[in-house]
């Protein structure tokens, strides 16, 4: 449950920021605890059925499901 929620907060700020930075992270101070914020997140560590390479694309649809 935490991954999918975890999932959701990095795929809601890429899409409020794809096209420009909100304004209201360009406040001096503000960026700074989202970054931080995504940085955390990403030095979690995977599950051990999402640690390992994988080229076949059928496995990375079932990957995608499972976030």
């Amino acid at each position: 449950m935490a991954l999918k929620l975890m999932h959701m907060i990095c795929k809601v700020f890429y899409v409020a920021n794809q096209l420009y930075l909100l304004p209201a992270l360009s406040v001096p101070g503000q960026l700074h605890p989202w970054m931080h914020f995504f940085k955390e997140i990403l030095d979690q560590p995977l599950d051990d059925h999402l640690s390992s390479f994988v080229e076949d694309m059928d496995e990375i649809a079932v990957r995608d499901k499972s976030i």
